[in-house]
């Protein structure tokens, strides 16, 4: 009987033991999921981006170092008397700097100067991690301060941010050399959009580990996403600010919006354009070029 009753005892050890490195293994899968975005590699030239620009332009490749890192990106000039105008576009989890060239014609009939930069561990970045703004908004800060100063004749540009990049760009609402911010598709709370897609893409059991998932991926940045959730800061910002979003968004639901929106209602600063035609996310401006450029133009004119 003493045998019997040692024999189950380490086989309820060795259950338990079992059980916490699967449980274990399965919360790191989900946090490196998290931090490691595996975007694809550049698939698409300047020119392929730029198709429906109707203005003569420069291109010229640019590499911005930061903390030791290359940043490779863009600089796309019109052939004409510049403006003041620089146009910073931050791209989107697993796109590139390339990608968001598909806005660039909106603003080049401004005759704006566009900016676009891989962010890390997307496009040509070596980077293997993304920090989701622990490290990224020290860079973004960074590249705004160099573009006014040494690219734009120091004057203040023009942040323009789709989903990551939108989000991105709300938190950096207080950086003097910013004079607008526009931001598309953008979540209002990291936590939130990682626990809406992991369920999405792994079912509703995946919530018993994406909380301590989180956790640990918390742990690899060094950082808390709460603090890097634009619905922290939305209500501070001090530029003339225009949030967009897609009421048919269903990868980032359109009641993030509404939160950013609600939690910045005092904000004068702060205006938004909601599209109703069926637009997907961060599609809003490809599936009706017309209205959406519009807006863009008419928020950039009134401020």
């Amino acid at each position: 009987k003493k045998i019997l009753t040692m024999t189950k005892i380490r086989k309820i050890i060795l259950f338990f033991s079992y059980t916490s490195c699967l449980i274990f293994g399965i919360c790191m899968f989900f946090a490196y999921t998290i931090i490691t975005p595996n975007a694809p590699q550049l698939k698409q030239s300047a020119a392929e981006a730029l198709k429906d620009n109707t203005k003569p332009i420069i291109s010229e490749k640019l590499i911005f170092t930061f903390n030791g890192n290359d940043y490779n990106g863009i600089k796309i000039t019109p052939q004409v008397p510049l403006s003041t105008c620089g146009v910073l576009l931050i791209h989107g989890y697993r796109s590139n700097h390339v990608h968001i060239l598909k806005y660039a014609p909106i603003f080049l009939k401004k005759d704006c100067m566009i900016f676009s930069f891989d962010m890390p561990a997307h496009g040509l970045s070596r980077e293997k991690f993304l920090r989701w703004g622990k490290y990224e908004l020290d860079l973004l800060r960074s590249l705004s301060n160099w573009i006014s100063k040494n690219q734009n004749n120091g004057k203040e540009i023009i942040l323009f941010g789709e989903s990551m990049g939108g989000s991105l760009a709300l938190q950096l609402g207080h950086i003097p050399s910013i004079k607008k911010i526009i931001s598309d598709s953008a979540y209002s709370s990291l936590s939130g959009i990682f626990l809406h897609q992991g369920t999405k893409q792994y079912g509703f059991l995946a919530q018993l580990f994406l909380r301590p998932a989180l956790f640990f991926a918390e742990l690899l940045i060094g950082a808390n996403f709460e603090d890097l959730s634009p619905i922290n800061v939305v209500n501070t910002i001090d530029k003339p600010t225009l949030i967009i979003h897609s009421k048919q968004d269903r990868y980032t639901r359109v009641n993030h919006a509404h939160e950013l929106i609600h939690k910045a209602k005092w904000n004068q600063k702060i205006s938004s354009f909601i599209t109703d035609w069926g637009a997907g996310h961060g599609q809003s401006f490809k599936s009706n070029p017309a209205a959406y450029t519009s807006k863009i133009l008419e928020f950039i004119s009134s401020h």
